[in-house]
C-alpha cells in the first residue's frame, strides 16, 4: 500500500513554517563553521589552524553521514501520533542542544580534544533532527509545489546561515559573548522545534511496517542507486557540495591572510552576507523559474558558472574585487540550491522509502563535509606559513599560493557537478 496519497496544495504559509527548522539549522552551522571553530583554533592552535578547524568539520560530519542512514528508514515506520518524521525533530534538537552546551564548556577549558567531542555531539543531534526533517517535503508536499517549497528551502537556509554568520562575527570573540551566543543557538532551535511541531501537521502511520534485517537493510541502502538518474543527481550534489565546503570554512583564513582588511571579522562577514543575500534572491526566483524552464537545465548552467567564479576567486588579491566575485558566486550558487531539493525529489525511485532514500540524498551533503575540510586544510597548508610580529603579537599567515590551490580545486568540483548532470534523463 502506497504511503504517498494525493497531497493538498500548500500555502505560502504552510511553506514558510515547513521551512522553518531548516533555517534555525542553518543559523547554528553559519556561526559555527564561519567563525565559531576558526576563532577556536586561532586561539588553540594559531599555527595550525586550518589543520585543527579541517580535523574538528571533518570528524563532526562522520555523525552526519551515519545518523541519516539510521534515522530514515526508522522515521519511515514510526506511528508515533505526532507523524513519522516530528518525535525525530523532537528529540534530536534535544541532543543538538545538549551538544551546545558542550561546546561552551570546552570553550572555557580550552581543550581541543573536548571541543571536537562537543562539535561531533552537535552533529549528531541535528542529524537526528534533520534527517527526519528531509522526509517531510515528499511527504508533505505535492509535485506541483516542490519547485517553490524548494525555493522557500533556499531563501531560509541562506537567511538562517546570514544571521548565524552575523552572530558568530559579532559574539564569538570573547569569552562571555561566546556564552551568550551559545544560547541564542540554542534558543533558535528551540523555537524552530516549536513553530515545526505546532505548525507543520503529519498524517500519522497507521499501518505496522517491519524493519528488515540489518543485511537487507544495508542492500536497501544501495537500491535507489540502481536508477541512473538518482545516481548522477546524487553525484551532482556531492560535488557542489565538496565545493562549497572546500572554500566557506577556510574564508575568514582567506580574508585574514591574503585581503587583510582592517577588521578580519567584519571584512569576512561582509563577503559572506554578500554571497548569502545574493544566494537568497537568485534562490527564491530561481525555484520558481525551475518550474517553468526545467530543474536540470538551472543546475547546469548554475553549476557551470559557479566553477568559472571559483577559478577568478583564485587570482583576487583585493577586498573589492572579491566583494564583486562574491555577488557572482551567490547567486549561482543560489540558482543551484533552490533546484537541489525540488530536484532529489524529482527522482527519488519510490515515494514509499522516502524517509529512507532521502537520508540516502542527504549523505550527498554530509559526505562530501567531513571529506573536503581536511583535502582543503592540506591544499592551503601546501603553500607554507609565515610568522610575522603584529603589535607584539605573533601572527601565522598562509601564503596565497595555497588558496590558489584552494579555489582552483573547489572549481574543479563544482564543473564536474555540472558535466555529469547532463547524464540524468528523467528530468528536464
Amino acid at each position: 500500500m502506497s504511503m504517498a496519497p494525493d497531497r493538498p496544495r500548500l500555502t505560502n504559509l504552510d511553506q514558510l513554517r515547513l521551512a522553518f527548522y531548516w533555517m534555525a539549522s542553518h543559523i547554528l552551522w553559519g556561526a559555527l563553521m564561519t567563525f565559531v571553530v576558526q576563532n577556536e583554533m586561532e586561539r588553540m592552535a594559531p599555527e595550525f589552524k586550518a589543520r585543527f578547524t579541517g580535523i574538528t568539520l571533518g570528524i563532526g560530519s562522520i555523525a552526519a553521514v551515519v545518523i541519516p542512514l539510521l534515522i530514515g528508514p526508522l522515521s519511515d515506520r514510526c506511528r508515533h501520533p505526532l507523524g513519522r518524521r516530528r518525535p525525530f525533530i523532537l528529540w534530536g534538537t534535544a541532543l543538538c542542544v545538549l551538544g551546545i552546551g558542550g561546546l561552551a564548556v570546552s570553550s572555557s577549558l580550552s581543550s581541543i580534544p573536548l571541543f571536537i567531542g562537543a562539535f561531533f555531539f552537535t552533529n549528531l543531534g541535528n542529524n537526528v533532527a534533520t534527517a527526519a526533517y528531509s522526509g517531510l517535503i515528499p511527504d508533505i508536499v505535492p509535485v506541483e509545489d516542490r519547485g517553490s517549497a524548494s525555493g522557500w528551502m533556499a531563501v531560509m537556509s541562506q537567511s538562517g546561515t546570514l544571521i548565524g554568520m552575523v552572530l558568530g562575527a559579532f559574539l564569538s570573540g570573547g569569552a562571555t559573548t561566546l556564552l551568550i551566543l551559545y544560547g541564542l543557538l540554542a534558543g533558535a532551535l528551540i523555537h524552530a522545534l516549536i513553530v515545526t511541531i505546532r505548525g507543520v501537521k503529519e498524517t500519522p502511520l497507521t499501518q505496522v511496517i517491519p524493519m528488515p534485517k540489518f543485511a537487507e537493510y544495508l542492500r536497501s541502502l544501495l537500491e535507489p542507486f540502481k536508477s541512473a538518474d538518482f545516481r548522477w543527481v546524487w553525484i551532482t550534489r556531492a560535488l557542489v557540495v565538496m565545493g562549497f565546503y572546500t572554500v566557506q570554512p577556510y574564508l575568514k583564513f582567506f580574508v585574514g591572510d591574503v585581503l587583510k582588511p582592517s577588521d578580519v571579522s567584519t571584512g569576512t562577514l561582509l563577503i559572506g552576507a554578500v554571497v548569502l543575500i545574493s544566494a537568497a534572491l537568485a534562490g527564491y526566483f530561481g525555484g520558481k523559474l525551475s518550474d517553468k524552464i526545467g530543474r536540470k537545465r538551472t543546475v547546469i548552467w548554475a553549476n557551470s558558472l559557479m566553477g568559472v567564479v571559483c577559478v577568478g576567486f583564485a587570482a583576487i588579491v583585493s577586498f573589492p574585487l572579491a566583494i564583486a566575485a562574491a555577488v557572482l558566486f551567490g547567486a549561482t550558487y543560489g540558482a543551484y540550491y533552490s533546484v537541489d531539493w525540488a530536484l532529489g525529489t524529482d527522482v527519488l525511485p519510490n515515494l514509499d522509502d522516502a524517509g529512507k532514500d532521502m537520508a540516502v540524498w542527504h549523505v550527498a551533503m554530509t559526505l562530501p563535509t567531513s571529506l573536503s575540510a581536511p583535502i582543503a586544510a592540506y591544499a592551503i597548508e601546501s603553500g607554507g606559513v609565515t610568522k610575522t610580529l603584529v603589535d607584539g603579537e605573533t601572527v601565522f599567515r598562509y601564503q596565497h599560493s595555497g588558496y590558489v590551490a584552494l579555489f582552483i580545486l573547489a572549481a574543479v568540483y563544482v564543473l564536474l557537478g555540472a558535466f555529469f548532470l547532463r547524464r540524468v534523463k528523467g528530468s528536464t
